[in-house]
């Protein structure tokens, strides 16, 4: 999904996405002493399903608006732009008041998902910090040659070894070891490198 944004919206999409990284790691900095600590935001099925509704209505918009140019506006180009115009609108306003995320509730010193959508909030308990082993940096390689490129994200390793991803990822790992970082001396826990996860070759292709 995060693909078809950048396809879209170019460096706009991805600036946008440092922008909100940024303010998690502020949020930790400056809130060390809060009872709630929110962490970066993270993929549920609603924000996904309302980021591709968006993006096939965009998608509509700008093709209809192509077509109409070269071919004319008639009656169904327009009532398609209009359409697909307002139902951009309508899925970034919802996309808006959707957010979905782990905090850290120092308080009862647990780890908790918390999914809001228009001001309703609904959590669930990931783990307990005693039930924490680790946080860690895990990487999945994600490049189509052998030289490869490396995505980054953070996740949780409970008692049981099951690892959670606490983050989304990104190739650039320096402000998620500085948050992962921050996330172990809030937790007490040890804080390093994971998983390296290649992409399967063949004939080192």
């Amino acid at each position: 999904m995060e693909i078809i944004l950048i396809f879209i919206f170019g460096k706009a999409y991805r600036s946008f996405e440092d922008c909100l990284r940024f303010k998690s790691l502020s949020d930790i900095k400056n809130r060390k002493d809060s009872d709630i600590i929110p962490l970066d935001t993270v993929a549920c099925p609603l924000d996904s399903m309302l980021l591709i509704f968006l993006a096939v209505a965009i998608l509509t918009f700008l093709l209809n608006v192509l077509f109409g140019y070269y071919d004319g506006f008639d009656s169904s180009h327009i009532y398609c732009v209009v359409g697909s115009a307002i139902a951009s609108v309508l899925f970034l306003w919802l996309l808006l008041h959707c957010d979905s995320r782990y905090v850290l509730d120092l308080k009862c010193r647990r780890f908790v998902y918390r999914l809001t959508f228009f001001g309703k909030l609904c959590d669930s308990v990931l783990a307990s910090f005693s039930n924490v082993v680790s946080i860690e940096l895990d990487s999945r390689e994600v490049g189509l040659t052998a030289s490869g490129s490396w995505v980054h994200y953070l996740v949780v390793v409970k008692n049981d070894l099951t690892r959670v991803t606490i983050s989304r990822s990104t190739y650039s790992k320096n402000d998620l070891v500085e948050t992962g970082q921050l996330i172990a001396d809030a937790v007490k826990c040890p804080f390093h490198d994971g998983n390296c996860i290649k992409k399967l070759r063949i004939m080192g292709l």
